[in-house]
């Protein structure tokens, strides 16, 4: 191993299945998605607050207006702001900027337009659910056709 050349290491451990934000939709077997929906209404409140209209210059005013909205968990408050960065006047380039000393680190508004890929779980533009529909329906023909009958 070379440690000096990793500089972080991010492990996802997610199923391979899409995943809706309505319940009254299932996919093999995976029943109520309601965790996603969470996630779909965080990722698209986060992305409706505007800093710069808003006003914002510190992360505990964006930290008030999630407590407000949806997010009362502080944990998961405080997790969302790790995505916030607090920008020093030196930083800042332009007057447009100097009005808010804040700026997502992340582009929300991408993730917003994405959220339906990133649910479907889709390899090279092939849905994961067609491919484990497909192999279920081959691992009920094996356990069909290995069935012993006694007499």
């Amino acid at each position: 191993m070379a440690p000096e050349r990793v500089a972080g290491l991010v492990v996802l451990d997610i199923s391979p299945v899409r995943y809706y934000s309505d319940n009254t939709k299932t996919s093999g077997g995976v029943g109520d998605d309601s965790g996603w929906k969470v996630v779909e209404q965080i990722v698209r409140s986060v992305a409706q607050i505007d800093l710069e209209e808003g006003g914002y210059k510190t992360k505990r005013e964006v930290d008030a207006v999630l407590r407000d909205g949806i997010l009362e968990d502080p944990a998961l408050r405080a997790f969302v702001l790790t995505n916030l960065e607090q920008l020093r006047a030196k930083d800042v380039v332009s007057d447009a900027e100097s009005q808010s000393l804040l700026k997502w680190k992340i582009h929300w508004d991408g993730i917003v337009n994405e959220l339906d890929r990133i649910a479907g779980f889709d390899v090279h533009d092939q849905s994961m659910d067609s491919n484990l529909e497909g192999l279920e329906e081959q691992e009920q023909q094996k356990s069909s056709s290995s069935q012993y009958t006694y007499d």
